[in-house]
């Protein structure tokens, strides 16, 4: 039996969802992205839970992405302010140019925009003139 972890109810072996209150009863694991900047040398950690945008805010619309390059030299590497896309479907992470304005490169190969690539774990991945090394962990 597979217990509920929301109401606590008894449900049958291989069930998905709570018969009691319809709370999924397998979670996906947490998967931490670690990015190292090799240009500039930080490092940030961050949960990729859905999608995590990288790019530049934009003060005109509003638009900030997850990971904000702007004080990071961001402008004078060439950052778009939509620039790259990492997400998460089933068990593998794909990176997706978003129309960036100077690309994007995975380990020294063009991304062509809008069609997503997988990534592993020690990637680079290069914005511009902005070079990521991209670690997995969980």
């Amino acid at each position: 039996m597979i217990r509920c972890p929301a109401c606590g109810a008894e449900n049958l072996p291989n069930s998905l969802f709570c018969e009691e209150c319809g709370e999924p009863l397998i979670h996906e694991e947490k998967l931490m992205v670690k990015l190292v900047s090799l240009t500039e040398g930080w490092k940030i950690e961050m949960p990729l839970e859905g999608e995590v945008i990288i790019g530049r805010a934009d003060p005109a619309t509003g638009f900030k992405p997850h990971l904000d390059l702007s004080d990071k030299g961001g402008v004078e590497k060439g950052v778009s302010r939509r620039h790259l896309r990492l997400f998460r479907q089933g068990n593998k992470v794909y990176v997706e140019d978003l129309g960036s304005s100077n690309g994007s490169f995975i380990n020294n190969r063009r991304l062509l925009p809008f069609s997503p690539e997988p990534l592993a774990s020690g990637d680079e991945v290069r914005l511009g003139g902005e070079i990521l090394k991209i670690y997995l962990e969980g």
